[in-house]
């Protein structure tokens, strides 16, 4: 991979700041091997947006390779390598210059030519969870034009999306939207946190779950993970629900695989498109379906 990606970077164990001093415009890809997990989830985190370093706001904007023995639980495509049958050489300089030579002017060549259909990509996956979905819309994006192989980025990456919705639906979090649908579905115009809280630990005791969520827990899960904002009134804090509102906790709840259609709920109706079985879009079917 370091013979095929421009500006590579093998790195052991990189931290965040240390990445936030390459110099502005490099955007390399770092190939990382058996990296420390919990390293790996910050390192994941940071490359896919913003952060604050030594009061400067950075965008690392790197995409990465990463080997490991085992799956990992990261948004990423994952590719098996079979087991070798022999042992295996390094291959020499000279060896690697000739795939260098080979791969990336073809490469370079379809950047150039493609840069204008890959950046204007309409390809989508809606039904897919958010980190996955944004996975699936890089790299089908960089197949614009081909709808057959977009439709394999959609196949590939629909295990892990299950995974992923599978893993979000047995959070705090989900219990926490699934109190939210219940107000909404009440058609109440508002919650306070504390009744919030109750209604999540009725769902995680109906879960057999052993834990128990705090109003203060559940305010943090609301602005942090949510994304939702209380504001505070005399009785409290309250989270106002609405449509703008009822449409997020909507969208939330189908990213974290607990939502339950309601019949007469206008939001679960805006809903049913993107609940259908997740099917890549791209310039050609959007052209056959107007």
């Amino acid at each position: 991979m370091g013979c095929v990606c421009r500006r590579a970077l093998h790195l052991v164990e990189p931290s965040p700041r240390e990445l936030g001093g390459l110099p502005s415009g490099l955007i390399p890809t770092l190939i990382l091997t058996r990296p420390n997990r919990p390293a790996l989830g910050r390192l994941v985190r940071a490359a896919s947006g913003y952060f604050l370093s030594r009061g400067n706001v950075i965008n690392l904007q790197c995409p990465m390779v990463i080997y490991t023995s085992q799956p990992l639980q990261v948004p990423a495509m994952g590719i098996p390598l079979p087991t070798a049958t022999h042992a295996l050489r390094r291959i020499t300089k000279p060896e690697a210059q000739m795939l260098v030579d080979r791969f990336q002017p073809r490469l370079l060549d379809y950047r150039l030519k493609n840069y204008q259909n890959v950046a204007n990509s309409q390809f989508d996956v809606p039904g897919f969870c958010p980190e996955v979905r944004q996975v699936a819309r890089v790299l089908g994006a960089a197949l614009e034009g081909s709808a057959s192989l977009q439709a394999s980025i959609t196949d590939t990456l629909r295990d892990l999306n299950e995974q992923r919705k599978g893993d979000r639906s047995q959070t705090a979090a989900a219990a926490v939207l699934e109190a939210l649908l219940a107000v909404c579905h009440g058609q109440a115009p508002g919650a306070y946190v504390g009744a919030i809280c109750d209604l999540a630990n009725g769902f995680l005791e109906d879960r057999d779950e052993t834990a128990r969520l705090s109003p203060k827990a559940v305010g943090e899960i609301l602005r942090h993970e949510l994304g939702l904002a209380a504001r505070r009134r005399p009785l409290g804090y309250e989270l106002a629900l609405d449509v703008g509102t009822q449409r997020r906790v909507h969208h939330l709840a189908i990213a974290h695989d607990v939502l339950e259609l309601v019949a007469g709920c206008p939001r679960c109706q805006e809903m049913l498109g993107t609940i259908r079985e997740p099917v890549g879009v791209g310039r050609e079917a959007a052209k056959t379906s107007s």
